[in-house]
């Protein structure tokens, strides 16, 4: 009774959430099917592309394993790795919003004060967690079919990808477990999600393609990934067995280990113990700006491997990309219709492929404003504002932090984009002028979600958080995937990130850059003048 009475509790406190996320995985299902069928309409045609794509493994990292040429498997070889990490992100933040971020804010203790015992909050997150996953699966089928794809192989893709998120959510729930603060185990859990997409995108960049079927063998490595299970189960072909199987194991094995570790870890407490601070502050901790700075440190150490991991991966893509263009036309042709302009192929891809860094200096700036709305909501703001500190003083210095942690990024990832195409036999010149101007370029998109995460903080603080990550994956989804997906052009362009101007090339138009700082400054004036009007919320 009262693990229903706690699922339920659940589901509505996520409602809204679960909906909004439900319809955007139907009309990206859809649109999909519907795009993808119109596109590719004759069975040349997908024949065509995916010789294309065999003969260069790099395109691979951001599409799948091949499963040949039918039009389901098909679809799920264009789509199906975007909502597998859908779906296993939606599991992470799921699980510990209702995991470790209670314990933080106290209402864990307060449901174990009532008749239930230890494991129950514990169980009831892993049940809503996959009733949650299923009503997704649900969207996923209904778009899919609706678009023309098989029944059969949509209902198998939807389990596939529903056990993905499951997983994932025990695994959030782990990392809850194992870190003292949500936020780390957020940050953990994502990392897991991209280890196991980096497993996945080398197991298909190096798996075997049957030159006549078109159908991938799947590589030994791919058994070490749940994201790379899902392409070897094969939903739209002959199912494989023993990849469902492994997904289901993999599942069971994470959820036992859950229960395990909480029935012998106390109430509040991690595995891994958090280090204790300075029983006194150091002088450099006497404004707020410099308090920022160090309860972020951690960020943004995170952030720094993140722009140069990220650097070196456009850079890589980017000149991969070239080098296969030179010798196949069809190449060529394939990227300039990706990309949506004219020009040298080496001049595209550089300003192309560093949309990554724009999509990862916008991350790390809303990371920074949200950390301030924890820190109001733990009441440490108001110790701060007890203080000689004005409410604009303080928010100042947290847009401070933010904007300089999308620097950081912009800055590594130069960094790391330059060590590979110095490595590629690249000169100087060239590194300091195209390739910083191309890295560069891609700050006032960011500085557009930044803002409005400081805007949203100021005048909705308790939605801020939930609003500003739906608005930053969709604004990802419309730009890494919408035109694959052949979205239309009015809905790819409300994102800021298919603004940013390809500024290698000798005609770009830069007015974008500048109307889009504009509206980052206005964004962040208007947060600045609004905060100080409003109480504290918890």
């Amino acid at each position: 009774m009262a693990l229903r009475i706690l699922v339920v509790a659940a589901l509505r406190r996520d409602r809204w959430q679960i909906a909004i996320w439900t319809a955007g995985v139907f009309v990206a299902a859809l649109v999909s099917a519907v795009s993808t069928a119109t596109t590719y309409s004759s069975h040349s045609e997908r024949v065509s592309a995916l010789r294309l794509v065999i003969d260069n493994p790099a395109f691979l990292i951001s599409r799948g394993m091949p499963q040949g040429p039918e039009p389901g498997a098909f679809l799920f070889f264009q789509m199906g790795m975007v909502f597998a990490v859908m779906f296993a992100v939606f599991g992470v933040l799921f699980a510990v919003r209702h995991g470790r971020a209670e314990e933080d804010a106290g209402a864990t203790e307060l449901l174990r004060a009532a008749a239930t015992s230890h494991v129950s909050g514990l169980a009831a997150n892993l049940v809503a967690g996959a009733v949650a996953q299923v009503v997704l699966a649900v969207g996923l089928f209904g778009g899919f079919v609706l678009g023309g794809a098989q029944a059969a192989g949509s209902a198998w893709a939807g389990l596939a990808l529903a056990l993905i998120g499951i997983s994932f959510g025990a695994i959030g729930v782990l990392c809850g477990q194992m870190l003292s603060t949500g936020r780390a185990a957020i940050a953990a859990g994502f990392g897991i999600v991209a280890l196991s997409y980096t497993v996945r995108a080398i197991a298909d960049a190096v798996s075997a393609v049957d030159p006549v079927t078109l159908q991938a063998a799947p590589h030994l490595i791919a058994w070490f990934s749940p994201l790379s299970l899902t392409e070897v189960m094969n939903p739209f072909g002959q199912v494989h067995v023993g990849a469902l199987a492994a997904l289901l194991i993999v599942t069971a094995a994470v959820v036992a280990v859950t229960f395990r570790v909480e029935g012998t870890r106390q109430f509040g407490a991690s595995l891994i113990p958090q280090r204790p601070g300075r029983a006194h502050g150091t002088a450099s901790l006497r404004t707020p700006l410099r308090l920022a700075l160090r309860l972020q440190r951690g960020t943004r150490l995170l952030m720094l491997a993140t722009g140069l991991a990220v650097g070196a991966f456009a850079a890589a893509l980017a000149l991969l990309g070239s080098d296969a263009a030179q010798d196949d036309p069809a190449i060529a042709a394939t990227i300039r219709t990706t990309v949506g302009e004219d020009g040298p192929i080496y001049d595209l891809l550089l300003g192309y492929t560093m949309l990554f860094v724009a999509e990862a200096a916008a991350i790390a700036g809303v990371l920074a404003i949200l950390r301030a709305r924890r820190e109001e909501i733990s009441g440490n703001t108001e110790t701060v504002r007890g203080t000689p500190v004005s409410p604009g003083r303080w928010m100042t210095s947290q847009i401070t932090v933010a904007g300089l942690s999308a620097l950081i990024v912009i800055a590594t990832s130069w960094v790391g984009a330059a060590i590979v195409y110095l490595s590629w036999g690249a000169s100087w010149s060239e590194v300091i002028s195209s390739v910083l101007m191309a890295v560069l370029a891609q700050l006032p998109a960011a500085g557009v979600y930044i803002g409005l995460a400081c805007l949203l903080f100021a005048l909705l603080p308790r939605h801020a958080p939930a609003t500003i990550w739906t608005l930053v994956l969709i604004g990802v989804f419309f730009a890494e995937f919408g035109g694959r997906a052949n979205l239309p052009a009015w809905l790819v362009t409300t994102t800021p990130f298919a603004h940013t101007p390809l500024v290698t090339l000798p005609d770009a138009n830069l007015a974008s850059l500048l109307w889009m700082s504009a509206i980052a400054l206005a964004f962040t004036a208007a947060a600045i003048i609004r905060y100080p009007r409003r109480d504290l919320t918890p």
